[in-house]
Protein backbone atom coordinates (compact mmCIF):
# COMPACT_ATOMS: atom_id res chain seq x y z
CA UNK A 1 0.00 0.00 0.00
CA UNK A 2 1.28 3.47 -0.85
CA UNK A 3 -0.14 6.60 0.77
CA UNK A 4 0.43 10.18 -0.36
CA UNK A 5 0.26 13.22 1.83
CA UNK A 6 0.92 16.81 0.95
CA UNK A 7 0.34 20.33 2.19
CA UNK A 8 -1.25 22.39 -0.55
CA UNK A 9 -1.80 26.12 -0.78
CA UNK A 10 -4.81 26.54 -3.13
CA UNK A 11 -4.33 30.26 -3.81
CA UNK A 12 -0.77 29.74 -5.06
CA UNK A 13 -1.11 26.14 -6.33
CA UNK A 14 2.09 25.21 -4.46
CA UNK A 15 2.80 21.99 -2.60
CA UNK A 16 4.88 22.64 0.50
CA UNK A 17 5.58 19.01 1.44
CA UNK A 18 5.27 15.70 -0.36
CA UNK A 19 5.34 12.41 1.54
CA UNK A 20 5.05 8.86 0.24
CA UNK A 21 4.58 6.00 2.71
CA UNK A 22 4.55 2.23 2.32
CA UNK A 23 2.33 0.25 4.66
CA UNK A 24 2.71 -3.44 5.43
CA UNK A 25 0.50 -5.57 7.63
CA UNK A 26 1.86 -8.18 10.05
CA UNK A 27 -0.50 -10.09 12.35
CA UNK A 28 -3.18 -7.44 12.00
CA UNK A 29 -0.90 -4.47 12.76
CA UNK A 30 0.10 -1.88 10.14
CA UNK A 31 3.70 -0.70 9.89
CA UNK A 32 4.22 2.52 7.91
CA UNK A 33 7.65 3.33 6.41
CA UNK A 34 8.58 6.64 4.82
CA UNK A 35 9.48 6.10 1.18
CA UNK A 36 9.92 9.72 0.11
CA UNK A 37 9.85 12.98 1.99
CA UNK A 38 10.48 16.09 -0.06
CA UNK A 39 10.09 19.76 0.64
CA UNK A 40 8.58 22.15 -1.87
CA UNK A 41 7.82 19.63 -4.61
CA UNK A 42 4.91 18.71 -6.82
CA UNK A 43 4.34 15.03 -7.66
CA UNK A 44 3.28 14.25 -11.22
CA UNK A 45 3.05 10.55 -12.25
CA UNK A 46 3.67 7.15 -10.66
CA UNK A 47 3.87 3.40 -11.37
CA UNK A 48 4.07 0.76 -8.64
CA UNK A 49 5.63 -2.68 -9.29
CA UNK A 50 6.01 -5.55 -6.80
CA UNK A 51 8.34 -8.53 -7.33
CA UNK A 52 7.68 -12.17 -6.40
CA UNK A 53 9.80 -11.57 -3.26
CA UNK A 54 7.59 -8.57 -2.37
CA UNK A 55 10.23 -5.96 -3.19
CA UNK A 56 8.61 -2.69 -4.13
CA UNK A 57 9.60 -0.56 -7.14
CA UNK A 58 8.08 2.89 -7.50
CA UNK A 59 8.72 4.92 -10.63
CA UNK A 60 7.52 8.50 -10.39
CA UNK A 61 8.21 12.04 -11.48
CA UNK A 62 8.21 15.27 -9.56
CA UNK A 63 9.00 18.96 -9.91
CA UNK A 64 11.25 20.94 -7.62
CA UNK A 65 9.30 24.15 -7.20
CA UNK A 66 12.21 26.01 -5.66
CA UNK A 67 15.96 25.69 -5.80
CA UNK A 68 18.69 26.49 -8.31
CA UNK A 69 16.52 25.82 -11.41
CA UNK A 70 12.88 25.54 -10.31
CA UNK A 71 11.47 25.73 -13.85
CA UNK A 72 13.83 23.07 -15.20
CA UNK A 73 13.81 20.61 -12.31
CA UNK A 74 11.52 17.79 -13.48
CA UNK A 75 12.86 14.41 -12.35
CA UNK A 76 11.92 10.83 -13.24
CA UNK A 77 13.14 8.51 -10.48
CA UNK A 78 13.08 4.91 -9.26
CA UNK A 79 12.68 4.09 -5.57
CA UNK A 80 13.01 0.54 -4.25
CA UNK A 81 13.40 -1.34 -0.97
CA UNK A 82 15.46 -4.21 -2.47
CA UNK A 83 18.35 -3.49 -0.07
CA UNK A 84 16.05 -3.51 2.97
CA UNK A 85 15.54 0.27 3.06
CA UNK A 86 14.05 2.56 0.44
CA UNK A 87 16.62 4.12 -1.89
CA UNK A 88 16.03 6.47 -4.80
CA UNK A 89 17.96 6.86 -8.04
CA UNK A 90 17.39 9.29 -10.89
CA UNK A 91 16.50 7.81 -14.29
CA UNK A 92 16.16 11.17 -16.06
CA UNK A 93 16.57 14.68 -14.69
CA UNK A 94 14.34 16.36 -17.26
CA UNK A 95 11.36 14.10 -17.89
CA UNK A 96 8.82 11.62 -16.63
CA UNK A 97 5.25 12.32 -17.66
CA UNK A 98 2.89 9.54 -18.81
CA UNK A 99 4.88 6.66 -17.30
CA UNK A 100 4.22 3.02 -18.20
CA UNK A 101 6.29 0.26 -16.53
CA UNK A 102 6.51 -3.55 -16.31
CA UNK A 103 8.72 -6.21 -14.72
CA UNK A 104 10.09 -8.90 -17.05
CA UNK A 105 10.55 -12.60 -16.12
CA UNK A 106 13.93 -11.71 -14.50
CA UNK A 107 12.23 -8.95 -12.48
CA UNK A 108 14.04 -6.18 -14.37
CA UNK A 109 12.14 -2.99 -15.07
CA UNK A 110 11.14 -1.77 -18.54
CA UNK A 111 9.54 1.66 -18.67
CA UNK A 112 8.48 4.26 -21.18
CA UNK A 113 7.90 7.92 -20.45
CA UNK A 114 7.19 11.12 -22.29
CA UNK A 115 9.35 14.24 -22.24
CA UNK A 116 6.58 16.77 -22.73
CA UNK A 117 8.95 19.73 -23.05
CA UNK A 118 10.65 18.07 -26.05
CA UNK A 119 7.67 16.00 -27.25
CA UNK A 120 9.78 12.83 -27.14
CA UNK A 121 9.00 9.28 -26.04
CA UNK A 122 11.74 7.34 -24.23
CA UNK A 123 12.36 3.74 -23.18
CA UNK A 124 14.49 2.91 -20.12
CA UNK A 125 15.51 -0.37 -18.52
CA UNK A 126 17.71 -1.54 -15.67
CA UNK A 127 18.19 -4.93 -17.35
CA UNK A 128 22.01 -4.59 -17.31
CA UNK A 129 22.10 -3.42 -13.68
CA UNK A 130 22.23 0.28 -14.51
CA UNK A 131 19.62 2.46 -16.17
CA UNK A 132 19.92 2.66 -19.96
CA UNK A 133 17.70 5.09 -21.84
CA UNK A 134 16.86 5.36 -25.55
CA UNK A 135 14.80 7.85 -27.52
CA UNK A 136 12.15 5.86 -29.41
CA UNK A 137 9.96 8.55 -30.96
CA UNK A 138 9.86 12.31 -31.53
CA UNK A 139 6.43 13.78 -32.13
CA UNK A 140 6.22 16.06 -35.18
Amino acid sequence: MIVYEHDFYPKTKIFRHFHMYCGTQDQGLWNMSTVVFALLTSYDAMNLLITKDYNIHILYSFYLLYGPNPNNSFYFVHTTNESGIFRTETIDNNAGDQISSILDQNEKIHTTYYKWNFQELYYSTNESGTWETNLIYTYP
